[in-house]
């Protein structure tokens, strides 16, 4: 199919859906050619496969030649674009079903995957619980989490994967926890040191001390020797 027929028939379906396309959608700078996107997710199983697979949209990314530098960022934003102008075509086209409503597919952030078994009932029990267990911060699926400098954990977590875990100085449910509260540092113990006498601070006695081993030396030389006369 060409890329204009391709267009045309995925603005009538978003027309007809009651949603906007973005027709020419950047990500980096770069233009994301919609129908090279979908063709290769859809050979990679879906959008659910690739949103299950860790790194996977990254992957999807290179074929943009979207850079390394941000990754991950570029990765979610790929993924964005998917999401908003891509997943409810794939639902109806390529699995044969009614895609989710708008108001919990396009209207909201392209957060995780599961969109084949998505209904507004265990959607937004879904985000109850996330919001639960996160201290109702948002974030993003997979590999495809951008990070802040504020939170540069490192590792990608899903919404809620390590949230519960009680660390000493996590924040948890936007309060810090305090392990150690009642720990009182041991005060410190003074040092006592104790000068050192060096012919540089001191030439006067080390003088006195030189002379001193001077005279002994010739006292003993003077000394007659037992046998000689």
């Amino acid at each position: 199919m060409a890329d204009g027929d391709f267009l045309k028939i995925l603005q009538a379906f978003h027309g007809q859906r009651g949603t906007a396309l973005e027709t020419a959608p950047r990500v980096n700078g770069k233009n994301i050619d919609l129908q090279k996107l979908f063709n290769i997710v859809i050979a990679q199983g879906g959008y659910d496969q690739v949103s299950r697979e860790k790194l996977a949209w990254r992957r999807v990314g290179q074929d943009f030649h979207l850079g390394t530098a941000n990754a991950a960022a570029y990765a979610f934003a790929l993924k964005t674009v998917y999401y908003k102008n891509l997943a409810a075509y794939e639902i109806k086209t390529i699995h044969n079903r009614e895609p989710p409503p708008v108001e919990v597919l396009e209207n909201v952030s392209a957060k995780g995957g599961d969109l084949l078994s998505r209904t507004v009932q265990n959607f937004q029990m879904t985000l109850a619980r996330d919001e639960l267990a996160n201290g109702h911060e948002e974030g993003a699926s997979g590999d495809e989490e951008v990070k802040t400098p504020k939170e540069e954990k490192m590792d990608i977590d899903e919404p809620g994967s390590g949230a519960s875990r009680s660390t000493r100085g996590e924040i948890w449910t936007g309060r810090v926890r305090h392990n150690l509260a009642n720990y009182e540092p041991r005060p410190p113990i003074p040092l006592t040191l104790r000068g050192v006498t060096t012919p540089a601070n001191n030439s006067i006695l080390f003088y006195q001390q030189k002379q001193k081993l001077a005279g002994k030396s010739s006292k003993k030389d003077a000394t007659p020797k037992p046998g000689r006369k």
